[in-house]
Order: structure tokens, then C-alpha cells, then sequence
């Protein structure tokens, strides 16, 4: 996979911060050379731990949320 650095056209056309999987080796060498493309390595979110989820999570009714009313004052 490679990301454009900037957008060009020709045998391969990419707009800027697109992603695509170019099978030419040709093609990749030319426009890596040429300053368009880079190698892209997707970035895997972190995993959330459990411990980590059940301090984000506020307990008991003082967090909890407060409805309000939709009646109307008189």
C-alpha cells in the first residue's frame, strides 16, 4: 500500500492522502523517486483494557444522567 504525497496523473493517479495498492514495481519505484508516493503502514488502534474501560465509565447515581422534563411551565 502507498500514500500520495501529492496528487498526479498518468498510468496511476492518486489524489493527495490517497491510499492505494500499486502491483507494478516499475510504476512504485518511478513515483517514489519522483517525491509522489511514500509507503503506507496502517496504524492498528491501541487495544482498550478492561481495567482501563471501567475508569472511564462514572458509577453510581451522582453521575448518572439527568432527564429532563419536557412538560411545560404554566
Amino acid at each position: 500500500m502507498y500514500k500520495a504525497l501529492k496528487s498526479f496523473g498518468g498510468v496511476v493517479s492518486m489524489g493527495k492522502g490517497e491510499v492505494k495498492d500499486i502491483q507494478d514495481d516499475f510504476i512504485v519505484a518511478d513515483l517514489k523517486r519522483a517525491g509522489y508516493i511514500e509507503d503506507y503502514v496502517e496504524e492498528k488502534p491501541e487495544e482498550i483494557k478492561p481495567k482501563d474501560v471501567e475508569k472511564e465509565i462514572p458509577t453510581g447515581a451522582k453521575n448518572a444522567p439527568v432527564k429532563k422534563s419536557t412538560k411545560k411551565k404554566k
